[in-house]
């Protein structure tokens, strides 16, 4: 396991990890990842939020509305309660002013009765007649005042029931605008309570989705860590084994380069007893043959420095590759899978990473081989290749992986290739690649669907790499 590096800021005692064992790239993508669910749930919480409170203000004029229609409802019977009093105290007034008639003419009649006793004391004679008149005339009086009042009174109820009724008319015309308002207020509280269901309803079902979105997020933490813990494991097995590459690198480059001098020397020894022993054409031959031998060499050495290149790459876990150096890799695995000496299974994960690259040394994701089967390839965070075929009508006929980073290793195990052709041989097509049935992991071959095509490899030469 490699360790995590953390440093002291010094100053809070706060502890900070400068060195977690994940990529700058993947970390922020995580983190990325998290902020943006945090993110939504915000919004989310916000716009519910603003939802009631927008339903508040909605509600609030709502009821204002109704409370001022009532108002002015009150107000128009307070008026016309008004009116009505009004009304009483006008019709008082006139019954009012009949009797202080109906008083002024008794006393007339009085007045009338005195002149006459006194006139009685004139003429005895005309007293009992006078006294008669006197009463028949009082008589006709309360006649007359009682005829008047029942008039007056009568009217006064007329007016009053004619004014009840318009008031009744009124007020019920009233009632119905009011319960027209009480409607459309009961209708306005029902569509209120409808939206208020169909909102709760919704933040049911945001919560609902929410939870489930939190707990894909929690498995995908989880997920993110249990791959975390093996990067970290797979990152100090690849430490390992990259001290130990390194130091078989160091040794190799002395090895080759010691050989190289000697294979020098021996040319031009070579060489040096043909000047002294063959014509000019078997020494040209000669050292022409050792410049060969050279060149090979150095490009083998090449070759091998861009497989450790990528190897390198791959293992920083950056996605970032030299498409220079892939393409040399892809260049010598092809060569390598033309090889008769190497097993079926090395030749077919050799063509399979040599195929994989186009002249960028960018991956070929998606292709179509010479019989029509689309060839789908991807590469893994742990660096496998996977590849998928298909045939027309979209159906899977072919699934396989390779390690790119155990190809390489092998393809960088094998001796130098004397010759850029030698013992070139057919292999089956790309749409066969797989696992051998009972045997999974140990061979790129799908032995079931059988070998179709020549699959032949164009020979191609090494690129110079630095």
């Amino acid at each position: 396991m490699a360790e995590i590096d953390t440093v002291d800021d010094g100053l809070m005692g706060n502890t900070y990890i400068t060195n977690t064992g994940l990529g700058d790239t993947q970390y922020t993508g995580i983190m990325g990842g998290i902020g943006g669910v945090q993110s939504t749930q915000n919004t989310g919480f916000a716009d519910t939020q603003q939802g009631f409170t927008d339903l508040n203000a909605y509600l609030g004029d709502k009821f204002q509305d109704a409370n001022d229609l009532r108002f002015d409802y009150a107000k128009a019977n307070a008026n016309a309660q008004q009116f009505l009093n009004d009304q009483a105290i006008a019709r008082e007034g006139l019954a009012t002013d009949a009797r202080t008639q109906m008083g002024t003419d008794i006393s007339d009649g009085f007045d009338t009765v005195g002149g006459r006793f006194d006139a009685v004391d004139t003429s005895v004679g005309d007293v009992q007649s006078a006294v008669d008149k006197g009463f028949v005339d009082q008589a006709t009086g309360f006649a007359d005042a009682q005829i008047n009042r029942g008039l007056a009174l009568d009217a006064n109820k007329r007016d009053r029931k004619t004014n009840f009724d318009a008031t009744l008319l009124e007020m019920g015309a009233n009632n119905d605008e009011q319960n027209k308002a009480n409607q459309l207020v009961l209708e306005g509280q029902t569509g209120i309570g409808t939206t208020l269901s169909s909102m709760g309803t919704a933040a049911d079902t945001y919560a609902t989705q929410s939870l489930e979105n939190q707990g894909n997020i929690q498995s995908g933490i989880d997920t993110a860590k249990t791959q975390f813990d093996t990067y970290i494991d797979r990152y100090s097995d690849d430490q390992t084994l990259a001290q130990k590459t390194r130091a078989d690198m160091q040794l190799a480059n002395s090895n080759a380069q010691g050989q190289i001098q000697n294979q020098l020397q021996t040319g031009f020894n070579q060489n040096f007893s043909a000047q002294n022993s063959a014509p000019a054409s078997q020494f040209n031959y000669a050292n022409q043959q050792a410049v060969n031998n050279f060149n090979q060499q150095a490009t083998y050495k090449n070759n091998v420095n861009a497989i450790r290149s990528v190897q390198n790459q791959l293992a920083s876990g950056s996605g970032q590759l030299d498409g220079t150096k892939v393409r040399a890799v892809a260049d010598m695995a092809q060569m390598a899978s033309t090889q008769t000496d190497l097993s079926f299974e090395q030749r077919q994960e050799f063509y399979a990473l040599g195929s994989a690259f186009d002249e960028n040394g960018q991956l070929i994701q998606n292709g179509i081989d010479g019989e029509g089967y689309t060839i789908q390839r991807s590469i893994d965070a742990s660096g496998n290749m996977i590849i998928n075929t298909f045939n027309a009508a979209g159906q899977t006929i072919g699934m396989g992986n390779v390690n790119l980073n155990n190809a390489m290793q092998r393809l960088s195990d094998l001796p130098m290739i004397q010759g850029s052709n030698a013992q070139m041989g057919n292999l089956p097509s790309p749409s066969n690649y797989g696992p051998v049935p009972g045997q999974p992991g140990t061979s790129y071959y799908q032995a079931s669907l059988g070998p179709s095509g020549d699959g032949f490899i164009s020979p191609r030469t090494f690129a110079q790499t630095q």
